[in-house]
């Protein structure tokens, strides 16, 4: 059944995009549809997933809509491209978008929103490479996070920054108050989303055995 529904996914993308009838762009809504049916990393399928939803995300930027939620998705698939293998991609990593580019296109880092940037930063702490030099990228996530803190101060899972990006051994306030607002600030924001929900979880209910909780990138 799983399998079924994954290749419908996948046979339902590639159609979207190739038929010249229905030569559309598709809404973020579809997006997110398409990349649940074929998730990542499942059976085989991720390589044709991975580079159908890499281009519809690039058809909305040339039209262009460079709103923020396809500039923070569009950023996570130049990240997963480079960290993912070959196979789980279908994308040469020459052939990616440059994340500096796709960030000055969008109007800079102060257009992103709070969740963006926060959610950006994570990936970034876990791992700067994909985006470029690393010594230009690695500062920005503290930078981002310490933004999405400054705009939306009311937030509590954005006031522990800190935490996340392994400058604090815990969280400042009660966790059962965190999980719940990343859940309602990410669920439903297609492989972006999961992947930022992923590494909230994994820092603040680390498996038994993995270490203490904190940084993403120790998860």
């Amino acid at each position: 059944m799983q399998a079924a529904r994954l290749s419908w996914g996948v046979r339902r993308l590639t159609t979207t995009l190739t038929d010249p009838v229905a030569d559309r762009i598709l809404s973020l809504a579809e997006i997110t549809a398409l990349e649940d049916a074929a998730p990542l990393g499942g059976a085989g399928l991720a390589a044709p997933a991975f580079a159908a939803v890499l281009a519809a995300l690039r058809a909305r930027w040339r039209l262009p809509l460079r709103d923020a939620e396809t500039a923070a998705r569009l950023l996570f698939y130049v990240h997963e491209g480079h960290t993912q293998q070959p196979q789980y991609r279908g994308v040469a990593a020459e052939d990616l978008p440059r994340a500096a580019e796709v960030l000055a296109e969008a109007g800079g880092e102060a257009a992103l929103p709070a969740d963006a940037l926060f959610g950006l930063a994570l990936l970034l702490d876990w791992q700067a490479w994909p985006f470029g030099d690393e010594a230009e990228w690695a500062p920005a996530a503290r930078r981002w996070a310490a933004a999405a803190a400054a705009r939306e101060p009311e937030s509590r899972l954005f006031r522990e920054w800190p935490f996340f990006l392994g400058e604090a051994a815990d969280t400042a306030g009660p966790r059962a108050y965190v999980a719940p607002e990343a859940h309602a600030r990410y669920h439903g924001r297609g492989a972006f989303g999961g992947r930022v929900l992923h590494l909230v979880t994994a820092a603040l209910f680390p498996p038994r055995g993995a270490g203490p909780a904190g940084a993403p990138g120790a998860a």
